[in-house]
């Protein structure tokens, strides 16, 4: 039974066999994202936060940490950011270079849209995100979520 080389592969081969879902890597709420930039691949990561530089809509530039959870939205900067307040840029804080997609808006609210790398295992995907404070809205590349699941999808 089973697997005779002359008759082909067997039942279980066929019914058995891996799944790409199986496959996946799974992202829970609350998992720490090992954050990294898309143009000079540096670490974000400064503690338990991803750091980046960015400009107000009023030319100030500074710092702002937010949570490297999944799911959390907590930030700190020494800027004044207001509610609802759109970021005008916000950089790499190693080689500066923008991480704002000038031809993406937010589907949630029609803001500029940032996108930096999440490591997922031994990948990075592609993670874009909405830069108008208060705003909870991210995405991952239509690729890459065939790489992981994340929770609460309906295959979780």
């Amino acid at each position: 039974m089973g697997n005779d080389p002359e008759k082909g592969a067997g039942w279980d081969s066929e019914t058995w066999g891996t799944h790409p879902v199986m496959e996946r890597n799974r992202l829970k709420r609350g998992n720490y994202l090992r954050c990294f930039c898309p143009h000079c691949e540096a670490k974000l990561n400064e503690g338990d936060g991803a750091v980046f530089e960015v400009e107000t809509a009023r030319g100030e530039t500074g710092l702002v940490r937010v949570a490297a959870y999944l799911d959390v939205f907590e930030h700190h900067t020494d800027l004044d950011l207001e509610e609802g307040e759109e970021l005008r840029d916000a950089r790499c804080p190693h080689c500066h270079h923008t991480l704002i997609l000038p031809e993406e808006r937010c589907p949630e609210d029609g803001a500029k849209i940032g996108r930096f790398h999440v490591a997922v295992g031994q990948t990075l995907v592609d993670m874009r995100a909405c830069v108008h404070r208060g705003c909870q809205w991210y995405d991952l590349d239509a690729d890459d979520e065939q790489l992981l699941m994340l929770e609460g999808s309906h295959e979780w």
